[in-house]
């Protein structure tokens, strides 16, 4: 930002320069060129920016101004290099938002291979929507009895899709048992508690599954963190897309299960799955209030049987959720590992833990390493790096770290 200010600063300056006439140039003949500014206009995915230009109200001669060689006469203003594509406006998403196989994909062999999409407000074209606009959801580990029953009818775990927890990204497995059909049962996170426990854990009549990590808001606040719930803003609309796979053992059955979701318990959505597919349901809500931790609920079903499930079904699921904010700003949870080193190494950032806070409040997330960039990335470190730049969403955040000479450097 310092930098961008004292860019600013000279080109100002060099403007005043030039206009007064202290210039070599000798200026509209023995007169001081008199200079107005053209602002820089952003490139559009279909239309060319330019960048910042400065003509002469006498002589008419047009001026651009670089870092290292101040101003000088040009013909024509800059032409920018065509920009990026334009989300839509939150009122438009309804239309917009949409989901596809990643590139190389013809079909799905894991709940990792769709990837949710918009269309361009301005050229219509389909874009895979960016991480920093996407937060994930995953329904906790919970073991559940049915309202009025005193069997056992939903249970989940939680997984990762590499096995580490640090590093890989989590999903949830369910079983849903053979006594169930067609009826709602509530995901409440005001209900559940943190508990990092090794085997199932009981508390006032409730039976949660080991290591679910959905946390109360009365544990933590209203503002909980991703991937635990999912806020509302006053008639705006939230968007989630909800990727599953029915892992059902053909040899238990070959019955499809009908899954049903809702965010408010009143707009429900549903997808039937054979086994072995993979399909994404689309759920939507809208709200007359804020709302920042609200239940959700689920409904499954057998299409072929219309009383119970009949055999146990299991499915592996993950949610992604639209984000309309921006991102306003970082900070650092955790710091790495390892914060000193010799010069030639390189940067490992094991451990480090960012978190992004939204302009809009009641939204964040925390960050998986793999999605973030750093200043020193694909290079061996030298002892002039002193600190490391953490960038996401256009937003930045720093911290200090040490590297000195090696014993064979000198």
């Amino acid at each position: 930002m310092k930098s961008k200010f004292k860019k600013l600063i000279a080109a100002a300056m060099a403007v005043l320069t030039l206009s007064v006439g202290f210039v070599g140039a000798a200026g509209c003949g023995y007169c001081a060129h008199n200079l107005e500014t053209f602002e820089k206009v952003p490139s559009t995915c279909i239309e060319h920016g330019h960048g910042y230009s400065y003509k002469c109200k006498k002589c008419g001669k047009l001026f651009a101004y670089d870092e290292e060689k101040g101003l000088y006469e040009i013909e024509a203003a800059e032409q920018l290099p065509l920009g990026g594509h334009t989300l839509p406006d939150i009122s438009e998403m309804g239309e917009k938002l949409g989901y596809r196989l990643k590139d190389g994909k013809t079909e799905a062999e894991s709940i990792w291979d769709y990837e949710i999409t918009y269309k361009c407000a301005l050229c219509g074209e389909e874009e895979a929507v960016s991480g920093e606009h996407l937060g994930t959801i995953v329904p906790p580990n919970l073991n559940k009895t049915q309202s009025g029953n005193g069997s056992q009818v939903y249970k989940a775990t939680y997984a990762y899709d590499n096995d580490d927890k640090e590093t890989g990204k989590p999903y949830t497995k369910i079983d849903f048992r053979s006594d169930t059909n067609n009826s709602p049962i509530t995901l409440d996170p005001y209900n559940y508690i943190f508990e990092a426990c090794e085997k199932d854990y009981s508390k006032n009549g409730k039976t949660y599954g080991p290591n679910y990590e959905w946390v109360s808001a009365s544990h933590i606040g209203t503002f909980q963190r991703f991937p635990l719930y999912v806020p509302f803003t006053v008639n705006e609309t939230r968007y989630v897309f909800y990727v599953i796979k029915n892992t059902t053992d053909t040899s238990v059955t070959t019955d499809p299960i009908k899954v049903e979701w809702s965010l408010n318990g009143d707009d429900w959505a549903n997808v039937t799955i054979n086994p072995g597919e993979i399909k994404v349901l689309p759920v939507s809500a809208t709200e007359k209030g804020n709302i920042n931790v609200q239940a959700q609920y689920v409904k499954v079903s057998n299409p072929n049987n219309p009383n119970k499930l009949g055999k146990k079904m299991s499915i592996e699921m993950v949610g992604q959720f639209y984000i309309p904010s921006a991102v306003a700003k970082l900070d650092i949870d955790e710091m790495p590992t390892k914060t000193e080193y010799t010069a030639g190494e390189t940067f490992d950032p094991t451990g480090l833990k960012i978190y992004a806070t939204y302009v809009e409040p009641s939204l964040g997330k925390s960050l998986r390493v793999e999605d973030l960039k750093f200043s020193c990335e694909g290079r061996p470190l030298t002892t002039a790096d002193d600190r490391v730049t953490v960038t996401y969403g256009g937003m930045k955040v720093s911290f200090n770290i040490t590297v000195t000479e090696g014993a064979n450097n000198g």
